[in-house]
């Protein structure tokens, strides 16, 4: 008899304890539930708060345009993140130089923040982004100071408003020269090597259509498939009565606007030659047809267009 009264007691024991850690179990899910909606509910409020931004995200084609905008656009997500701002728009601009492209995209911002009187805020990587053309510089810092926009700066940490102090604009106007004047130098020796290397007998450009760059030797190479389309339109457009038909079946043929077969059978980089800054040079590439084939195609192209 004792034994089964204490085996009765740690049978009820052991239900007990079951239920208990049950309830306890409740209770952690209730009170995790709880602590969540407590940080969604910071999280709404921070967001709330937060104001509104747009950011301008510039890189260059230097062959690291995936890694460099990443990395950008991370920054800027981190400063906004830090300075309790929202970016609204994000602006991407993939060039080579301050084009119209660039300013293109810098009048779309400027209009979509007219748009939206509520964004405050216009945020850019470093200094050297609007640094890059002079009129662009002084419109986004006009517009911003009329219509009282705060401009900031991820990489120096800066930012400048309508009532920055004069010893803070007078510091932004000498790190501009200072970036300007490095600007220029740079440009400069480009050009400079540019025409050297077209001296040297090299087109200092994209190649022209039927040729492609060769980043290893930094020369010129024909292109296996589109140079044979191209020397195929030479071939035939040199010989005797050809007409305009003939012309306009190989612009279907091959796909090229006429417009453009034009210009490619104007350009004398195809018998060996090139023109750069108005100088016509003599090239180092493999010509695709002789200077006599060049010479009779543009002149039947002349009776014929």
């Amino acid at each position: 008899m004792v034994t089964k009264t204490r085996g009765v007691k740690r049978s009820s024991a052991g239900k007990n304890s079951k239920k208990e850690v049950i309830r306890m179990k409740k209770n952690l899910k209730t009170q995790t539930k709880k602590s969540n909606l407590k940080e969604v509910n910071k999280m709404t409020e921070v967001i709330k708060k937060a104001e509104p931004a747009v950011a301008f995200c510039r890189v260059s084609t230097d062959g690291t345009i995936k890694p460099s905008l990443i990395f950008k656009e991370k920054e800027i997500l981190k400063y906004s993140n830090a300075h309790n701002l929202q970016i609204i728009k994000n602006y991407e601009c993939i060039e080579t130089g301050w084009n119209k492209k660039d300013r293109q995209k810098t009048t779309e911002m400027l209009k979509y923040i007219s748009r939206h009187p509520e964004i405050k805020h216009i945020i850019f990587y470093s200094v050297e982004i609007i640094n890059r053309n002079f009129i662009d510089k002084k419109r986004i810092y006009a517009f911003a100071k009329i219509n009282n926009k705060s401009i900031h700066f991820v990489k120096s940490n800066k930012i400048y408003t309508k009532s920055s102090s004069p010893d803070e604009l007078l510091a932004y106007e000498f790190e501009l020269t200072i970036l300007q004047k490095i600007s220029n130098d740079i440009a400069k020796k480009t050009t400079m090597g540019m025409l050297e290397k077209a001296k040297y007998g090299i087109l200092p450009l994209k190649a022209p259509f039927g040729y492609t760059n060769n980043p290893r030797t930094k020369m010129i190479d024909i292109n296996n498939k589109t140079g044979q389309k191209i020397k195929e339109v030479f071939e035939i457009l040199s010989q005797e009565n050809v007409s305009k038909e003939d012309f306009i079946n190989l612009s279907i043929k091959l796909k090229i606007n006429p417009r453009k077969l034009i210009n490619i059978i104007r350009n004398p980089f195809y018998y060996g030659d090139f023109f750069y800054k108005e100088n016509l040079y003599q090239g180092k590439h493999i010509p695709l047809v002789s200077r006599a084939v060049w010479i009779n195609t543009n002149k039947n192209l002349n009776e014929i267009i």
